[in-house]
């Protein structure tokens, strides 16, 4: 058919560890979220630079600022928080 049928059991896995796994998948997630965060400051700044005199634009840019400050701490201390639970669990 399409497909070729493998025997599975010549197939060979690497030896994955379930922590490093885990470290792995944060580091992605963390790559996501780094990029997002750049692109809210990269906003919240533009926004801040085009208010000119309207209130409300540089009001928008601050909240967006502080956002932006407050979502990049949250996941910075997530990150930390399975780096250190991942070597509690390899010990």
């Amino acid at each position: 058919m399409f497909f070729a049928l493998t025997d599975m059991t010549t197939l060979v896995l690497a030896d994955v560890n379930f922590n490093q796994t885990i470290l792995n998948l944060v580091k992605v997630f963390a790559g996501f979220v780094g990029g997002f965060a750049a692109l809210s400051f990269l906003y919240a700044g533009y926004l801040w630079m085009t208010a000119g005199d309207n209130v409300h634009q540089e009001t928008a840019a601050k909240k967006a600022l502080a956002s932006a400050i407050i979502g990049t701490i949250i996941v910075l201390g997530a990150i930390t928080l399975s780096n250190l639970v991942t070597s509690a669990l390899a010990q």
